[in-house]
């Protein structure tokens, strides 16, 4: 702090402070008999002091006082009071008064004059600067009888309370809500409470206001305002960093509103007053002013006007050294450092404990470790008892020092000096012990680890003493009890060092495949937090939430952190693709074309050809996307991008030019005497000029140079530099070892021979993908696999193909058995892909309109809109082959078979958009960050779908329509709850008017499979079957097998439908025999024997009164029965 400040608050005198509109007339005010002469001086000396010139004002006093010593004039003390005053406001600017003197002038003033409130009002504090408590606070009374809220009083008054807590209970409110008065007390506070935290003014129901608008020029009035307030603004800065920066390569800070507010109001001062009569007081503010630069700029010549400013001060202070040995190591001048040091500790009596650790830093960089220990040591006999100050500067210095060199016999040494200091509290000593141990000893006994929960937060001071506990219990492996330990003390609403760690052990512990803890909302909520109140850049805290939001797709959040990243870090090319990615979910194509508009090459290759795709799907600013990745393409080393280049034909074909005309900047392809060459055209003259003009096929003489012989020259073809690239990475890829990824094959000339040449090329690997692709349907229509696993094993993933071909095909699509789901009615449902597509179905087949708006996971959707992007941005492919070694086989499409796709595609994702809602399925994050660290190929659009509908099928209000078995088999066996429904279920409870024989018509036909058929359904096929009408008669039947319904409802229902059968009169007894026996044998697949059994008896029950028919129906029984024995 500033000593000057000591000597007034802001404003208490009012305008007996010269420099504004009415401070000469109120100098004359009361000196009307006066003489002119006299008038005049007064204005002049005061004209002096607004022009900040208080040493010339000072020897006009002096001269005016001398002059009126032997005279005999009216008026004359009162003369002699503002003559007093005034030299009492000029040797309070220079320096060479003391505080003392320049009071003596203020109180003499008042007692030749004490009418003059302003006097009165002045000399009450000018008491306190000499000491002089009792009159000071006399006439604080005094004053207040009068004047109940004079502020000069009341500043008295607060600054003699023996305890500053009381200053809330006893000021009035009209002066609490004074910035300028709480401002002034706030500086007297700091200096006699040495608060750590600016927060801790809450205490004395202070607060630290500060408003920039107010300070616009600097005059004499208001000079005590800017240097209260530019000391409390450094004040500020250095208590919010009280881990202060020794050394290191990075910036000492990150730029703060206290830094900005500060330098704003020091170079104003310092500008204002450098010409001056004052200049020479301003040295240590130009020295503060120097630093703050060359913290956020690290600019040599502040640097140079550290050190002379340094030089320049009058008094040596450790707060001055410190500062410029922070810079002097900042720029790696440790010797020039520990030369300062050393001048500080010979001019200097009493060192600030701040100095053995800085030395010991500054030691350990010049590698003179012997003298740490010494520092150590001799920091240690400064102390009579070890506070939690003192301890987290012995471990943060000295033994994070000293940790480098491993020397246990120290540690040892230091651990028994340690042991024999006293402590303010017990559980400190412990902390010491249990912290040198673990991290220094290597000492991690059980009794340690107990030793270590007996310490209680709240016999611990500091925070930073509290952190060590919470580390020591991580360095022990138990991040539990660390994260238990941070609950006891943490303040959530509160930026600080222990809340960021709370937050990385949060981070460490969802992202530990072996922790199951699921604290995934306290995070989000946390992280949140520190985004929004910090008042700097965290990149790491900002990178997970990138991660946290991406993984729940919350586009929304993520949209806002990957902006932040982007705007932090604008130059890194990862965080420009992640926020392109987002505004491409978002759809803000204008955004995007913002920011790619001024970005003429990327450094990163993955990140640029995916931000080239992303332009190019999307067709925003093709010219400027070509030209990127064409850049990325042009180095053979980027095989990423070449790949890509190479595969996106289909958008960049209106770059690849081809012309009929030579021109410059043309590549050229010519003939010379059947030898093709290549040549691009750069020059007008010369052997490139006689190409210029000519055009594709036209041929023409050249005469070499040498031999003199004539050259035939026919130009070939003609292109510009976008297809040269193309046809130079085309034949990379016809290299049989090129990078590309890409095989080519010498096709036989004869069309003939081209089946065998496929065949024996691609047969053996197309006949064990047929073979591997018939094993796994047949696992699946036997529902040993469901249709996730299906679909990922034999069609790639995609959903919408494997739906599509297993029910418009010869395939079957297995379901989940209405006999094996419960029926509870829940306040959600939710659909997989396979349940949309039935839905969907069913609307535009049966007219099927729905009530519910269903939950479907952010993939499913995104999925679809996917398919779509690409298929738009796919060439149309009209030849598909499935080559073995037996045969090839060839299938035809259409030309708009794309187009046709995309029809489909876009009328499904309308109808989701009608009817269903996208779940983030946050849940999912007490998983998904574990899996993806630990797993590989997890990123996958398949597994990310998958673990959303395991998490969607868990919770309790919502049931997830959905046949895929394998979901349904997975948490049986595992006894994992599952709410999942099967859609004939949730249909049939809600829509059980429209579930008729047409809509099971419609599921058979689609190939369902494990659905309930009843006997009217099953008469409706088989009726229809003997009358030559389309059925499903036999897809019925299949669904009647026990391995598939699990239902023994089944033996009712086929016992009633064969009796109505053998009631047949115009059917031959022959047939009746066969159709029972074909249903037996269905039935009977996998029915358990006590089924088999009540099934005879139920057969029997029916028959009984049928004559020749129950002998008939029991033969068949018993003939399809031995099939199974």
């Amino acid at each position: 702090m500033g000593e000057n400040i000591v000597n007034a608050p802001i404003n208490v005198g009012g305008n007996s402070i010269v420099g504004n509109n009415n401070s000469i007339n109120q100098f004359i005010n009361g000196l009307e008999m006066l003489i002119q002469e006299y008038k005049d001086q007064l204005t002049k000396i005061s004209t002096l002091l607004s022009e900040f010139k208080p040493k010339t004002a000072l020897s006009l006093l002096q001269e005016l006082e001398n002059r009126i010593i032997d005279k005999n004039i009216d008026q004359k003390d009162t003369l002699k009071a503002k003559i007093l005053y005034l030299k009492g406001l000029c040797k309070s600017e220079i320096q060479t008064f003391t505080k003392e003197n320049s009071a003596m002038d203020f109180v003499n003033a008042y007692n030749l004059n004490k009418s003059d409130n302003n006097f009165r009002d002045r000399a009450c504090f000018e008491y306190l600067n000499l000491s002089e408590d009792e009159k000071a606070k006399a006439l604080a009374d005094e004053i207040l009888k009068i004047e109940e809220f004079n502020i000069s009083a009341w500043y008295v008054k607060c600054l003699l309370l023996d305890d500053f807590s009381e200053i809330p209970y006893i000021l009035p409110k009209i002066l609490k809500d004074n910035n300028d008065f709480s401002s002034s007390l706030i500086i007297k506070v700091i200096q006699s409470e040495g608060i750590r935290s600016y927060d801790d003014l809450k205490k004395y129901g202070l607060e630290y206001k500060f408003n920039i608008n107010e300070f616009t020029e600097v005059t004499f009035a208001n000079k005590i305002k800017w240097i209260v307030n530019i000391n409390l603004l450094l004040d500020r800065f250095f208590n919010e960093f009280p881990i202060r920066y020794i050394s290191g390569n990075t910036f000492i800070t990150e730029r703060n509103p206290s830094i900005d507010n500060a330098l704003n109001l020091l170079d104003k001062f310092i500008s204002t007053l450098t010409t001056t009569e004052l200049s020479d007081s301003l040295t240590l503010y130009e020295f503060h002013y120097h630093y703050l630069k060359y913290l956020i700029e690290n600019n040599d010549e502040d640097l140079k006007m550290i050190q002379i400013k340094y030089k320049n001060l009058q008094t040596t202070h450790w707060s001055y050294t410190l500062s410029i040995c922070q810079v002097l190591n900042h720029k790696g001048r440790f010797d020039n450092s520990l030369e300062i040091l050393d001048d500080y500790s010979k001019k200097t009596n009493e060192h600030a404990n701040q100095y053995y650790l800085f030395k010991a830093i500054v030691l350990d960089a010049l590698q003179k470790p012997e003298g740490v220990e010494e520092m150590f040591m001799e920091y240690l006999s400064l102390k009579q008892i070890l506070d939690d100050t003192s301890v987290l500067h012995i471990f943060s210095t000295f033994f994070n020092i000293q940790k480098k060199y491993c020397d246990k016999e120290l540690f040892l040494r230091e651990h028994t000096e340690m042991m024999k200091m006293q402590y303010t509290s017990v559980d400190l000593k412990k902390l010491v012990d249990v912290t040198l141990k673990i991290n220094f000893l290597g000492e991690k006994t059980d009794d340690v680890i107990q030793q270590l929960k007996e310490i209680e937060s709240k016999s611990l001071e500091l925070s930073e003493c509290k952190v060590f506990v919470a580390r020591n219990f991580a360095e022990l492996g138990l991040r539990s009890e660390a994260i238990e330990f941070l609950e006891s003390f943490v303040d959530r609403k509160k930026i600080s060092d222990e809340l960021r760690l709370y937050i990385q052990f949060l981070i460490n512990q969802l992202y530990d495949k072996d922790d199951s803890e699921r604290r995934y909302e306290e995070l989000l909520e946390l992280l949140k937090f520190w985004r929004e109140k910090s008042e700097y850049v965290d990149e790491e805290f900002l990178r997970i939430e990138h991660n946290l939001y991406g993984c729940i797709n919350d586009i929304d959040n993520l949209s806002t952190i990957d902006e932040l990243l982007y705007q932090y870090f604008p130059n890194k090319e990862e965080y420009i693709y992640h926020y392109i990615l987002t505004l491409e979910k978002k759809k803000d194509f204008d955004k995007i074309i913002e920011i790619i508009k001024d970005k003429a090459s990327f450094e990163n290759e993955i990140f640029g050809v995916n931000i080239c795709i992303v332009l190019l799907r999307n067709q925003i600013n093709t010219p400027k996307a070509f030209a990127l990745l064409y850049g990325l393409a042009q180095n053979k080393n980027n095989i990423i991008a070449r790949r890509a280049y190479f595969t996106h034909t289909l958008v960049l074909e209106g770059f690849l030019k081809k012309f009929e005309e030579v021109r410059v900047n043309n590549w050229v392809v010519y003939n010379i005497d059947d030898t093709t060459h290549i040549i691009k055209i750069i020059k007008e003259d010369g052997l490139h000029g006689k190409f210029i003009g000519r055009k594709v096929g036209e041929k023409f003489i050249e005469t070499s140079t040498m031999s003199r012989v004539n050259k035939n020259i026919e130009i070939i073809e003609i292109y510009n530099d976008a297809m040269r690239l193309f046809r130079e990475i085309s034949e990379e890829a016809h290299n049989p070892l090129n990078e590309l990824g890409f095989e080519s094959l010498n096709l036989p000339k004869e069309k003939g021979n081209l089946e065998e040449f496929l065949k024996n090329h691609l047969g053996a690997r197309g006949s064990e993908e047929k073979k591997f692709r018939e094993s796994q349907l047949n696992d699946y229509y036997n529902s040993r696999i469901g249709f996730s696993e299906i679909t990922r094993s034999v069609f790639d993933g995609d959903f919408i193909d494997a739906y599509n071909y297993l029910t418009h095909n010869k395939g079957q699509f297995t379901t989940i058995p209405n006999s094996l789901i419960s029926n509870h009615i829940a306040d959600e449902y939710g659909l997989d892909t396979s349940a949309i597509l039935l839905f969907y179905f069913l609307e535009k087949e049966l007219q099927f309109k729905f009530i519910h708006k269903f939950k479907i996971t952010y993939q499913t959707k995104e999925y679809l809109e996917k398919e779509i992007l690409e298929l738009k941005n796919s060439p149309v492919s009209k030849l598909s082959m499935d080559i073995t070694l037996e045969k090839v086989e060839k299938y035809i499409f259409p030309d708009d078979i794309n187009d046709r796709k995309i029809v489909f595609l876009e009328n499904v994702l309308e109808w989701v958009n009608d009817n269903c809602i996208v779940d983030n399925v946050i849940e999912k994050l007490e998983l998904y960050p574990k899996l993806q660290v630990n797993e590989k190929d997890f990123n996958s659009d398949f597994m990310k779908n998958f673990v959303d509908i395991f998490y969607m099928s868990t919770r309790e209000k919502l049931r997830l329509i959905s046949n895929d078995t394998f979901l349904f088999i997975h948490k049986k066996s595992n006894n994992i709850f599952n709410n999942q429904l099967n859609p004939e279920k949730y249909l049939k409870t809600y829509y059980s008017d429209k579930c008729d024989e047409i809509f099971y018509r419609q599921l058979l036909k689609w190939n369902y499979l494990g659905i309930d058929i009843n006997l009217a359904v099953l008469k409706n096929e088989f009726f229809d079957l003997l009358a030559g009408k389309e059925n499903y008669y036999s897809k019925a039947v299949e669904n009647l097998q026990f391995s598939v319904c699990s239902n023994q409802q089944i033996i009712h229902t086929c016992s009633k439908f064969l009796k109505e059968i053998y009631l047949i009169i115009s059917m031959t007894i022959e047939n009746k025999n066969r159709y029972a026996f074909d249903l037996f044998a269905n039935n009977f697949n996998l029915m358990p024997t006590e089924i088999v059994n009540l099934y005879e008896s139920v057969l029997r029950k029916e028959f009984k009164l049928l004559g020749d028919y129950y002998d008939n129906v029991l033969s068949q029984f018993k003939l399809a029965k031995k099939l199974y024995s």
